[in-house]
């Protein structure tokens, strides 16, 4: 693959075993974790290659790749220091020439367009506006089975303004296969949201 003038270093969005411990001493060598917590989060710049490992957790859980905003993106990695290796990542993305995943999305998805986005958050600067693209937690730490009652019993305490948006996180995040940058879409089908008018046609959270 081609890299940008901007990356000295190849993208990569699948390592070996090796690479991937060769990045994760190296993250871990140069910011050293200030606790004796096992899991420890870092914030990455899409310039440097140890980013990699970001892209690869991400390749993990998604088929798709996200090569327009690689140099408008930016990740949150938790690093498993035990192991040495990720165990989750989220990827921030902000405004560029390519635009916002979500934003470029919109208009096929919800039939929202961007000039409705804009009007209805009074969102003059694009540059304020940051996409959360991607959130990863990969196989081996989810817990699912440990945290799904847990998850339940609060929907159920859930109050009436709360619930639709506890309910959707329930069967989105926990029941569902798979996360994606379209989560605030369907949500926004799920509570009644009107594309056309750009109005709450049911639940008010």
């Amino acid at each position: 693959m081609a890299n940008p003038e901007n990356f000295t270093y190849e993208r990569k969005y699948t390592l070996a075993s090796t690479e991937i411990n060769t990045l994760a001493c190296r993250l871990l060598q140069s910011q050293p974790p200030k606790t004796s917590d096992r899991f420890i989060c870092y914030l990455l710049s899409s310039a440097d290659e140890i980013s990699n490992l970001a892209r690869h957790a991400e390749r993990e859980a998604f088929l798709e790749y996200y090569g327009p905003y690689e140099l408008s993106s930016t990740f949150f990695v938790v690093m498993d220091t035990t192991y040495n290796k990720p165990a989750g990542v989220v990827r921030i993305v902000k405004n560029s020439l390519a635009g916002i995943p979500t934003l470029n999305d919109a208009p096929k998805y919800i039939g929202v367009t961007l000039d409705k986005f804009k009007a209805y958050h009074k969102v003059d600067n694009l540059d304020t506006v940051w996409d959360i693209s991607t959130v990863v937690v990969l196989k081996d730490y989810r817990r699912i089975e440990e945290i799904h009652g847990l998850v339940v019993e609060a929907v159920k305490a859930a109050d009436g303004k709360l619930r639709p948006s506890a309910e959707l996180f329930k069967r989105r995040w926990l029941d569902g296969e798979g996360i994606d940058h379209r989560f605030m879409f369907q949500f926004s089908k799920d509570i009644g949201y009107d594309s056309a008018t750009d109005k709450k046609l049911s639940a008010k959270l």
